[in-house]
């Protein structure tokens, strides 16, 4: 009798652990779910923005890098705000974070559906209040001041929704990173790959199945809808998760490492970022061309280069839990990364009108391995840096904000300049130096 007693208090010991245990797992697995839906509605906007704009910019290539660009600052931007105030707020409330997830899915979704209405009316109305001047080769074209007013407005009109998405990022970095930081490497590499690989899918659905089938605002709409959904849910969440189950606090609030130790990991990210987005705007360029005229070649290489960021990010995290040693995981990657972007790029051979699925084998054979490289640079990084519960946001956001601005920072430099000017080869030459 005595025994069952304590194997019952052994019991009711153990219980609550486990079932703690197994919440906390749940939550996690719903999280990364929600987050790759977000992925999938991300994409869909931004394949429908590239489409739009390029009517009203008038160059492909250049629109292009304009969305790129403008979603890239937007990411980063909201990210690093964020990341700070989700530090303040979580001492206080530990499902804060969660809360303002919701809130930033709900208004994206607004967002995203306003700009479906209003994108399609931008060509013509930005066409009506251009004036033209002509060119060295006798045809008139925009002027200098309508191209710049035309890049602004379509950046203003970016710029909310894709803070928003950049919010997304660090505060569900902050909510799942919130009582141990020695395992934040694995957890940002795994938000990060699966909104990544959500991305992938979105970018491949819009332009092969979606728009065919229901059109290019119907598209929109119905990521809207997806994204509401998935606001939805974390506000139910949230609400249901006030207090988040106490893993330990085994580590300070305030960080043991020094401000350049930050500092220099921001600028290897800059770098990264610059390098990796002026490659693939060379890399959409050089496909277009060799290619021929297919129809969803942006979001083909897109959807590759993000499926390769989704697994390198998963098995970074991964690579730095099993074996530690970021700081040469982050080396090693980076100088493979050239090396073989390098060589791709140097042994492919280009096709004429290839086919469909020719033209997918060749961008996987091209850009599957360097994007699956580009992918450890996030959650290496903040394995590097992150030592210290209070600065979790921050440091995710500046780490986030310097790998954005850095390629923004490629994407136009590719877009406007080099590819231009100095072709595909030298361009690629100077973003692998």
């Amino acid at each position: 009798m005595h025994r069952e007693s304590r194997r019952s208090s052994a019991s009711s010991r153990i219980n609550p652990a486990m079932k703690d245990t197994r919440m906390r797992r749940r939550q996690l697995i719903m999280l990364h779910a929600l987050f790759f839906l977000s992925g999938v509605s991300g994409l869909v906007y931004e394949v429908a923005w590239v489409r739009q704009l390029g009517n009203a910019l008038g160059n492909t290539v250049h629109s292009a890098s304009l969305v790129t660009a403008a979603y890239m600052c937007g990411l980063g931007i909201g990210s690093y705000l964020a990341g700070g105030w989700a530090d303040r707020r979580i001492r206080e409330r530990p499902a804060a974070p969660l809360r303002a997830y919701a809130v930033a899915e709900l208004c994206i979704a607004a967002l995203g559906l306003g700009l479906a209405v209003l994108l399609p009316h931008l060509s013509s109305w930005s066409a009506r209040t251009s004036t033209y001047a002509r060119g060295a080769d006798g045809w008139f074209e925009p002027s200098l001041a309508s191209m710049a007013f035309r890049y602004g407005l379509a950046t203003v009109l970016l710029l909310p929704p894709t803070l928003l998405m950049g919010a997304t990022f660090t505060l569900l970095v902050r909510f799942v990173v919130a009582h141990d930081v020695r395992d934040a490497g694995w957890r940002v590499g795994a938000l990060y790959g699966v909104n990544t690989a959500g991305a992938a899918v979105g970018a491949l659905l819009t332009d092969l199945v979606l728009v065919p089938a229901a059109g290019l605002f119907r598209a929109q709409l119905g990521a809207a809808l997806l994204q509401t959904a998935v606001g939805l849910v974390a506000f139910v969440m949230a609400k249901r998760d006030d207090a988040v189950p106490n893993e330990g606090d085994a580590v300070p609030l305030e960080s043991a490492a020094r401000g350049r130790t930050l500092g220099a990991a921001c600028g290897a990210l800059f770098l990264s970022g610059f390098a990796a987005l002026g490659m693939e705007i060379v890399w959409f360029r050089s496909l277009s061309c060799s290619l021929g005229a297919i129809r969803p070649i942006f979001s083909m290489i897109l959807a590759v280069i993000l499926a390769g960021i989704w697994l390198g990010s998963t098995a970074g995290g991964y690579a730095h839990r099993r074996y530690g040693r970021p700081l040469e995981l982050f080396v090693i990657s980076q100088a493979m990364f050239v090396v073989v972007a390098l060589l791709l790029m140097a042994t492919y051979a280009s096709t004429a009108e290839a086919p469909l699925l020719d033209a997918l084998e060749s961008m996987l054979r091209v850009v599957l391995f360097p994007a699956f490289l580009m992918g450890f640079s996030m959650p290496l990084a903040n394995a590097i840096v992150q030592d210290a519960l209070g600065q979790v946001g921050s440091k995710a956001g500046a780490l986030y904000l310097a790998n954005t601005v850095g390629s923004v920072a490629g994407s136009l430099v590719a877009g406007f300049i080099l590819a231009a000017r100095h072709g595909s080869q030298q361009s690629f030459a100077v973003f692998a130096a």
